[in-house]
């Protein structure tokens, strides 16, 4: 799969980063957790009612207790609240989970990387975000074939590669993102139109 040495050094820079910031996370009490969210008044109501002893408290027991489905819910809340950092931690945990449990060249790190190369990509980590995309891309598309989630990955790095300033590479994914679109769904599809608009 491509991507293997850089993407490798990738994960054992998460793993320590992981490490580090769990052991400061899960030293603080609930209290303190929700303190260090800094809750603005615009979060609040973004969070309908959310307060910030409740979400020192789901931050903290989805934490300790490692639960993918409650980390993935945090992290929808955490996107409200624009807490990106906090997202790469919980994205992280994420992805490491899929490793320990599934392997590296498996389907669902596959996934969970691309959801972290999202974020990336939003902070502007542009060559990281790069390097998640093409190991996803390389491990969905010996999985998967052709399939929506390796079209909107090639759709991803291709945006990615439109930002590098790369645009005849970036136009060569975005010709098989379209080509995949048009043919599984026709050519009035919605993500037709999306893919037609990059």
């Amino acid at each position: 799969v491509r991507g293997g040495v850089g993407m490798r050094a990738t994960i054992e820079s998460w793993v320590s980063a992981q490490l580090h910031e769990d052991e400061l996370l899960l030293a603080q009490d609930d209290a303190a957790l929700a303190k260090s969210l800094s809750l603005r008044p615009e979060n609040e109501k973004a969070l309908a009612g959310i307060t910030e002893a409740s979400m020192g408290s789901l931050l903290s027991q989805a934490l300790r207790e490692n639960d993918a489905r409650k980390l993935r819910a945090l992290n929808e809340i955490l996107d409200k609240m624009c807490e990106y950092s906090l997202m790469s931690t919980v994205h992280r945990r994420l992805a490491l989970k899929a490793i320990y449990e599934h392997g590296f060249d498996s389907r669902q790190f596959a996934h969970e990387i691309n959801d972290m190369a999202a974020l990336l990509h939003r902070q502007a980590t542009i060559d990281e975000a790069k390097l998640l995309y093409e190991h996803s891309l390389a491990v969905l598309e010996r999985d998967l074939g052709d399939h929506e989630d390796v079209a909107a990955t090639l759709g991803n790095l291709a945006n990615i590669l439109r930002d590098q300033g790369k645009y005849d590479e970036a136009k060569t994914y975005y010709d098989q993102c379209l080509a995949f679109f048009e043919g599984s769904l026709g050519s009035d599809h919605p993500h037709v139109a999306a893919a037609l608009g990059t």
